[in-house]
C-alpha cells in the first residue's frame, strides 16, 4: 500500500490546481478553449466526445483523457444525457517530453475511487501536499492502462459485449445470457473478452453495476436495497460484499464521505 503521507514530503514532479465531478443535464457541451494547464479527465458514465488541435476522442466509461497547456480543445456534440466525468488540472514542475504522459488509455477501476479521494482532499484544504501525490498514482495507472482496442481474433465480438454490458447491466445477467444473446459460446466469448479486454464479461458487469450504484449513492436519496436492485444485483447482502471489496467500505460510509464533494453541471 502506497504511504500518500510520505509522499507527500517529497518534491513531486506533479502540482495539482484543482478538480470536479461533471454531470450532464443533457445540455450544453464542453467549451472550447486554449488553458495554460494539464487537464485529465476519467469518465464514469456516458461517453465524451472531445477534440484537441485536430485530434478527436470519443472517452467511453473507464477511460482516461489528458489535454495539453497551450492546445485548443473543445466539445464535438452536446453533452448526452447520463455523462458524467472527473476533471483534474494540474502542472508539471519540470517540463518534459510530450510522449512521456499519455493521450487516451483505459484505466483501472480504481482509479474512479481515486479521483473521489482527490477532491475529498480539495474540500478538507487539504490538495497541497496530498492531493500531488495521489495525482502522481493517478497518472501512473493512466501510464500503465491496458491498450482500450481489441485484439483482432475475436475482437468485434468481445466489442458487442462490451456494448451489451453496458446496455443491460442493469439486468440480472450472466455470461451465458450474453453468449446467447450474441449467438456464440460462453466459454469462447470469455476468451476472447479477457484477450480484448483483460477483464472477464463477470468482472466488466460488476464493474459498470458497482460504478452505477456509486453514483446512486451519491445522486439519489434511495436506500441501499433500491441501489442494489436498480444495479442489477438480486441479493443485497451480496452486493454490499461486492461494493466493499471494490471501494474500501460500505455503501453507506461512502455516501457519508462522498456526498458533498464538489459536482458541476455545466
Amino acid at each position: 500500500m502506497v504511504d500518500l503521507n510520505a509522499m507527500g514530503t517529497l518534491q513531486l514532479p506533479l502540482v495539482p490546481l484543482n478538480g470536479g465531478r461533471f454531470i450532464s443535464a443533457g445540455m450544453g457541451r464542453h467549451p472550447t478553449r486554449v488553458i495554460d494547464s494539464w487537464e485529465l479527465i476519467v469518465v464514469e458514465h456516458g461517453r465524451l466526445t472531445m477534440f484537441e488541435d485536430d485530434r478527436n476522442y470519443a472517452v467511453e466509461p473507464g477511460q482516461a483523457l489528458v489535454l495539453r497547456p497551450g492546445r485548443r480543445h473543445g466539445g464535438i456534440g452536446d453533452y448526452p444525457s447520463g455523462l458524467s466525468f472527473f476533471w483534474l488540472h494540474f502542472r508539471l514542475a519540470q517540463p518534459v517530453a510530450d510522449s512521456v504522459l499519455p493521450t487516451w488509455s483505459s484505466c483501472p477501476e480504481q482509479m474512479l475511487g481515486w479521483c473521489r479521494d482527490f477532491l475529498a482532499l480539495q474540500t478538507a484544504g487539504l490538495l497541497l501536499p496530498s492531493g500531488g501525490a495521489l495525482l502522481l498514482l493517478l497518472m501512473l495507472q493512466a501510464l500503465g492502462g491496458p491498450a482500450m482496442t481489441p485484439a483482432p481474433d475475436g475482437g468485434r465480438l468481445a466489442a458487442d459485449a462490451l456494448k451489451y454490458v453496458k446496455l443491460h447491466f442493469r439486468e440480472p445477467i450472466a455470461t451465458a445470457d450474453i453468449a446467447d444473446a450474441l449467438q456464440c459460446n460462453s466459454d469462447y466469448l470469455g476468451r476472447v473478452f479477457r484477450r480484448a479486454y483483460g477483464i472477464t464479461p463477470v468482472d466488466c458487469l460488476n464493474r459498470e453495476r458497482l460504478g452505477y450504484a456509486g453514483e446512486l449513492l451519491l445522486d439519489t436519496a434511495m436506500n441501499v436495497n433500491e441501489i442494489a436492485e436498480a444495479s442489477g444485483y438480486r441479493d443485497p447482502a451480496y452486493f454490499r460484499r461486492r461494493f466493499r471489496e471494490k471501494n474500501g467500505m460500505t455503501p453507506l460510509r461512502y455516501r457519508r464521505l462522498y456526498g458533498k464533494i464538489h459536482i458541476n453541471t455545466r
